[in-house]
């Protein structure tokens, strides 16, 4: 599977963040990213879509609660016409 990039340096960790529903009414980038965050808050459990070169304890795949202020101070980033969360590795509290 194509990631949409080359490679994610450093401890970084993107976060497939959750998919709103089409509500039909357009939203601004500023009101998507903060449902987003809101959402996502409320779910507790997001997916690792990639791990930077230098994380040691999270692969690709697991599951993890991240603080809700992480989330909310986390970069939102396209990629393959989705939305991610780019955290800190430091910034997971808990791997399932």
């Amino acid at each position: 599977m194509e990631k949409g990039f080359e490679m994610l340096r450093g401890t970084r960790v993107l976060l497939k963040a959750p998919e709103l529903k089409n509500t039909g009414i357009e939203l601004t980038e500023e009101t998507e990213a903060q449902l987003r965050n809101e959402y996502a808050s409320k779910l507790g459990v997001l997916e690792v879509y990639a791990v930077g070169t230098a994380v040691e304890d999270v692969t690709e795949g697991d599951n993890v609660y991240v603080h809700e202020f992480a989330l909310g101070n986390a970069e939102k980033v396209r990629i393959n016409d989705s939305v991610m969360f780019l955290i800190n590795e430091r910034d997971i509290a808990i791997i399932w």
